[in-house]
């Protein structure tokens, strides 16, 4: 027999389960849903999660979070997990917290649905790392650097926000109607949620104040961008600029009449890279529905909810008739050419730099399965 016919028989077999995955497991072509928790492999840092609606920057009501214990662990819910089950609102971040210490997090993870050995949100890795795993059980795995979520392009903006005078005007009337009545000099007060402002003047109708920067420079975090703002007084103004958060992940959501886009970044994820030799943020743009899990080593817990098997291929009609260029004798066609060879300006600050990066990291992409 052909030698490559006989490899192409093998891999189908191969393929098909005949070399044993569990009965009732995630094989190939079944949809598999799963809860998963995808945790930073290095120190640990949860970064896909979430219960009912909340993830973990957000809260969850006590009544819905007793319905989801009940849900998945009826009556046998841990006596450390009972106090989150009073009235009112409980920290999404602490309940993953005490689910970590019951070792219960990943029977609460994101719910996940994909097709076993194609495509996930997760990537490649994750999709084999679930492979052969039955209904009901658990599988722990780490994926390193997952390369085929690191198709992307990077965008560049300013780092620089701008530069403002350190000290302005305000007439005294509007003075004492949102600060405060008697003004003196040396007062600081709250001159907006970012910055405090100090009195170095007052007249009959003026109070002139000036930024009041603790120390030499200010640091603030700016999350919406995946950044740090910077502000110091220089001279007679007071600098503004962004500094890099690496590894921070953001969403930009659509622009609308109330809320225009941040930096002129459009609609996407995000992750930031770093600075540039010309002083711009280098953010890179992640096409993916987590991009927290890009660009690291991750370690997946994971339990599979549901394994749905694939439906079997109709075939009509009698194979041995079938117009197959095989069949007809023509062998070409299996070993042949035919089937193996042939045949900005500063108000829009982002910038694409109109490439595509595919990153082949060359990393060894073992998996340590815990069933």
């Amino acid at each position: 027999m052909n030698r490559l016919l006989v490899l192409l028989l093998t891999a189908t077999l191969a393929l098909s389960g005949c070399f044993g995955y569990p009965e009732g497991s995630a094989t190939p072509g079944s949809t598999v849903t799963a809860d998963v928790v995808a945790l930073d492999a290095e120190t640990g840092e949860v970064l896909v999660w979430s219960l009912s609606s909340a993830t973990l920057d957000g809260s969850v009501a006590a009544g819905a979070l007793a319905q989801e214990f009940e849900r998945v662990l009826g009556d046998d819910v841990p006596a450390s997990l009972e106090a989150f089950l009073d009235d009112g609102l409980v920290s999404a971040a602490d309940v993953a917290a005490a689910l970590d210490d019951a070792g219960l997090l990943h029977r609460f993870g994101a719910p996940v649905t994909f097709v076993a050995g194609g495509q996930s949100d997760l990537g490649s890795d994750f999709v084999a790392g679930v492979l052969g795993v039955p209904e009901g059980s658990d599988v722990t795995f780490v994926s390193r650097d997952d390369p085929s979520l690191s198709k992307s392009k990077t965008v560049t903006t300013p780092s620089l926000l701008g530069r403002s005078p350190a000290e302005g005007d305000v007439d005294l009337a509007t003075y004492e109607a949102q600060i405060g009545p008697a003004p003196a000099v040396g007062d600081v007060f709250e001159f907006n949620i970012i910055y405090d402002a100090e009195v170095v003047a007052v007249t009959e109708d003026t109070v002139t104040y000036r930024f009041h920067i603790e120390g030499e420079r200010q640091e603030d975090p700016a999350d919406v961008v995946g950044a740090i703002l910077v502000s110091y007084i220089e001279g007679d103004e007071l600098v503004r600029l962004l500094e890099p958060n690496v590894g921070a992940t953001f969403e930009i959501a659509p622009p609308s009449a109330f809320q225009p886009s941040p930096l002129g970044l459009e609609a996407g994820s995000y992750r930031t890279v770093g600075m540039d030799e010309d002083d711009n943020l280098v953010y890179e743009v992640v096409s993916v529905r987590f991009p927290a899990v890009v660009g690291r080593d991750v370690e997946y817990r994971v339990h599979v909810v549901d394994v749905s098997a694939a439906p079997e291929a109709e075939m009509e009609g009698a194979y041995g008739v079938r117009h197959s260029p095989v069949v007809r004798g023509d062998p070409a066609t299996v070993g042949g050419d035919r089937v193996l060879g042939g045949g900005h300006d500063h108000d829009d600050h982002a910038h694409d730099d109109g490439h595509d990066h595919d990153h082949d990291h060359g990393h060894d992409h073992g998996h340590g399965h815990s069933h």
